[in-house]
């Protein structure tokens, strides 16, 4: 049967490791978790905003929570994202969520204390600036109310760096994504955790 989509005020990042460690294969079991998730959510301006961030080195946004909130729409945007094979800039790319993406600005209803703001980030958790720095920059998020999941990929993952990234408590919000039949079970618990 038909899912019953979530219709809360929710800003949603979808934030995907690209870079070297991650391996192609991973990718696109990042992006199948993704399309996923995205599915679970009334996509459109006044419910469930939704924007989508790639980074490997540099940090590319694909789709802003001002663009188009429209579920066809993302799910090609989701598809698009690309395997750029280099270094990983956690940091960078929090630093740009923090900035750039939950801002008035780009279309984000970060003043509105009616709308949650979550970022999900899917990561094997090794980036070249270690957990300490990704810590501080993950903070910085969470104390302007931005919830943090922290997605682990990948067989080998740094559980240090995935549990300074993720919100309190820990346990729901680091989850592991290690193959295709733990993407169900992720999926239900980010939605029943942001959505109740």
């Amino acid at each position: 049967g038909k899912i019953q989509k979530c219709d809360r005020k929710i800003d949603l990042a979808v934030v995907l490791d690209v870079s070297a460690s991650i391996k192609e294969e991973n990718l696109s079991l990042a992006k199948k978790f993704a399309k996923t998730l995205l599915r679970r959510f009334r996509i459109s301006r006044d419910n469930v905003r939704v924007s989508l961030v790639a980074y490997s080195e540099s940090v590319k946004i694909y789709s802003a929570f001002e663009d188009d909130q429209e579920e066809e729409g993302l799910e090609r945007k989701v598809n698009n994202v690309f395997f750029e094979g280099s270094s990983t800039a956690t940091s960078k790319c929090l630093t740009i969520l923090n900035s750039r993406l939950f801002v008035q600005e780009s279309g984000s209803r970060i003043k509105e204390s009616d709308v949650r703001k979550v970022a999900v980030v899917v990561t094997d958790g090794f980036s070249f600036i270690g957990p300490g720095i990704v810590k501080l920059r993950a903070d910085e998020l969470k104390n302007r109310g931005i919830e943090v999941f922290a997605i682990g990929i990948t067989k080998r993952m740094g559980d240090d760096e995935l549990i300074n990234l993720s919100s309190k408590p820990v346990q729901k919000h680091f989850l592991r994504l290690t193959d295709k039949d733990s993407i169900k079970r992720i999926t239900d618990n980010i939605v029943q955790e942001i959505c109740k």
